[in-house]
Parts: structure tokens; C-alpha cells; sequence
């Protein structure tokens, strides 16, 4: 009877014990769940406050000079974004950030159709929050024909020809983009000497005349930037400090093919939807977000990841 009681009492303990282990782990999912949530309603009103921010009534959209749209970020000489043309160019432009800051956040915190990506992701847009509604200054500036890429965010050790852009730099806070207009309007550069219009652009006397003294001509080859919001939201995500890189993860490359569909340059929706699937399953990769940064190296390389770049510049 005695061995039959220790028995049941040992038995009675070790299911004291299995509940006892079940509802603190329960409790620790409970608080981890719940940290997240807080996390992530946090995130929502931190966006939600910059958008706010770009909205406000008094920003005077119509200005071709200096404006500020929130009470750190300053937009110049945009009157003619995106295509160098005559239009409501700080307008559009406050449209694109906001659009791009949404979507990209959203995607970062998990609530767009890519799911949840690695947890790495979420205080990334954590951080680039911050700075959007920061006291830092911050500007957006519009350039035409001064840069050899659609849009150039400024870092301390950029390494540029132009005179003319060296002083802008030194002028500007150290958080600046710059929007070229010829580039994203795919227009023609007017910087280079008649002997390359004629051998390598083929063009007439006429026609080089028109170019550098009238309005600039669109050649078939020079692309013509489409998805402005994913341009400015991968510019701003330079303001974190990342560069672009084949060495390892280049954030700025991921985060806009999974977040805004594939890439600007490839036509085709098929071959858009499979690239974009690619990254974001790369940014759901525990193992990779979860190691050292020299660690992280090793893994992009063992696992290909580097080649997805490549892949996808022989579709442009």
C-alpha cells in the first residue's frame, strides 16, 4: 500500500511539475508575443507619425526653391521631378516618400503579402524610423544631368568629379539624397563631347545641335525610372549606413526587390515575381540574420545568395 501511495504521489508530483513547466513556458510565449505585438504597434505609430508629419497643411508644396516637409527634412530645386519636366514636382515627390517609407516599413515589420521576414528586418525599420522623425537634418535635393546614377544618398567618403556637386555636398546635411531628373527621365546626358554624340550615340550635326542647345533628347536604351517610391525608399535605407556590397547581404538591393516586386529594369511579371520571392526568402533566412557579420559572409557566399544580383542584371 505504501509503494502503491509513494507511487501515486510521485506520479501526482511529476504532473504538478509538467504544468508548472507548461505554464511558465506559456507565460514566456505569452510575454514574447506580446513583446512583439508592443513592438510592432510601436513601429505603426512611429510610421503613422511621419506620414502625418509629410501631410502637414502648412508645407507650401508649390515652392521651386527650399522647403521644409517635416520639421527636419528639407526639399530643394524639385520643381521639375521626377522627368525634368514642368509639373507639381515637390507634390509628387512628398507623394513618392510617403508611399515608398510605407510600403517599405510595412514589408520590413512583416504586414505585407511577402509575410514575416527575419526579426533583423523589423528593427531595421525600427531605426530608419527614428531617423525620419528626428531633429537630424535631412534633405532631398534635385540635380539635372550631374550624377551618373538616378539618385546618389551622400556619405562622408563620396568620392565625385563634379566641382559643382563637391560644393553641394559640403553645403548639405550629412543625410542627403540627390534626385537626378535626366536620369530617372531617361533622358541623354548634355556632358559629353560632340565626337561621342556622333560615334558612340550616332547623332546628327542637327540633332546634337537641338540636344545641347533645346530640350534634351530620349533615346530608345535609356531607361525611364518607373517605381519613384521604391527609389526613395532604398535611398533612404542608405541613411542606416548601409553600402552596396556582392560580399555579403546588400540590404538596399534586398529590401526593394522583395518590397517593391522585382526590379525597375525587368519588364516581364514572371521573371519580377520569381526574383522577388528570392529575396525575401533570403530575408527570412534565420541562419543568415542570425550570425556575426563575418559570419554572415561565408553563409551568403556557401548558400549562392551573391548570384541572385547577377541574375537578374543579365534581364535588364
Amino acid at each position: 500500500m505504501s509503494r502503491i501511495t509513494i507511487d501515486k504521489e510521485t506520479n501526482n508530483s511529476s504532473g504538478m511539475l509538467l504544468k508548472l513547466l507548461f505554464g511558465v513556458g506559456f507565460l514566456l510565449l505569452a510575454d514574447l508575443l506580446q513583446a512583439n505585438d508592443i513592438y510592432r504597434l510601436e513601429l505603426l505609430q512611429q510610421l503613422n507619425k511621419f506620414i502625418a508629419s509629410l501631410d502637414s497643411g502648412h508645407i507650401d508644396k508649390r515652392i521651386t526653391h527650399t522647403s521644409f516637409i517635416t520639421h527636419s527634412l528639407s526639399v530643394s530645386q524639385c520643381a521639375k521631378y521626377p522627368y525634368h519636366g514642368e509639373g507639381h514636382g515637390v507634390e509628387r515627390l512628398i507623394s513618392n516618400l510617403s508611399a515608398g517609407v510605407q510600403q517599405g516599413v510595412s514589408c520590413l515589420a512583416g504586414q505585407s503579402p511577402a509575410g514575416h521576414l527575419h526579426e533583423f528586418h523589423e528593427k531595421k525599420a525600427g531605426e530608419l524610423l527614428a531617423i525620419l522623425n528626428s531633429d537630424q537634418p535631412k534633405s532631398l535635393q534635385c540635380v539635372s544631368d550631374e550624377l551618373f546614377a538616378y539618385a546618389m544618398a551622400v556619405s562622408p567618403h563620396q568620392q565625385v568629379s563634379s566641382i559643382e556637386l563637391k560644393k553641394k555636398i559640403s553645403n548639405s546635411p550629412q543625410l542627403t539624397i540627390f534626385l537626378d531628373t535626366f536620369r530617372i527621365g531617361g533622358l541623354l546626358s548634355k556632358g559629353f563631347d560632340e565626337k561621342t554624340y556622333q560615334e558612340f550615340f550616332k547623332l546628327s550635326e542637327n540633332q546634337i545641335t537641338e540636344h545641347l542647345t533645346s530640350q534634351p533628347l530620349r533615346m530608345k536604351g535609356l531607361h525611364r525610372f518607373r517605381n519613384l517610391s521604391a527609389l526613395l525608399f532604398h535611398e533612404t535605407v542608405h541613411w542606416l549606413g548601409v553600402t552596396h556590397t556582392n560580399q555579403g547581404p546588400d540590404l538596399t538591393f534586398l529590401y526593394e526587390t522583395c518590397c517593391f516586386g522585382g526590379s525597375d529594369f525587368i519588364a516581364s511579371d514572371a521573371l519580377n515575381s520569381g526574383f522577388q520571392t528570392a529575396a525575401c526568402n533570403i530575408l527570412k533566412d534565420d541562419e543568415l540574420w542570425s550570425a556575426q557579420p563575418g559570419q554572415q559572409k561565408k553563409i551568403w557566399k556557401d548558400k549562392g545568395y551573391r548570384k541572385l544580383k547577377t541574375t537578374m542584371r543579365q534581364f535588364y
